[in-house]
């Protein structure tokens, strides 16, 4: 059985089934952000039992320390960035210096899915 994080889609690639991650509620993540400092256990058993990441967690936690609780809601709308802070985002990723997550925390970018598209379209 999956874990309730997770949805079933079938593709039509050889009948085959695709496992892929659903959103997660405005609301699920508030309250695991907000009980995530009172908890009972290691980082590890605590995403474990929430069905995140622990990389989930550090990013929603740093969503939170800067934007609160609006930074966990699902966005509406396209974050746009000039293309100056895109050059410089993947300049700084691609110089080996900081890890991904390092440069999509410093220049605020939504996603590491983001900065990842900027660095394959740019070479």
């Amino acid at each position: 059985m999956l874990p309730s994080n997770y949805t079933v889609k079938k593709t039509n690639f050889e009948g085959g089934i695709f496992i892929s991650q659903r959103s997660y509620s405005d609301e699920f993540k508030i309250e695991v952000v907000q009980s995530s400092d009172s908890r009972n256990c290691s980082i590890v058993d605590y995403c474990s039992y929430n069905g995140i990441s622990e990389s989930t967690l550090k990013r929603w936690l740093h969503k939170f320390e800067t934007e609160g609780v609006e930074g966990l809601r699902e966005s509406k709308t396209w974050n746009r960035y000039s293309q100056e802070l895109k050059l410089q985002a993947v300049k700084d990723y691609e110089s080996g210096k900081y890890s991904l997550s390092e440069v999509v925390y410093h220049y605020n970018i939504s996603s590491s899915t983001v900065l990842r598209k900027w660095s394959r379209k740019m070479y």
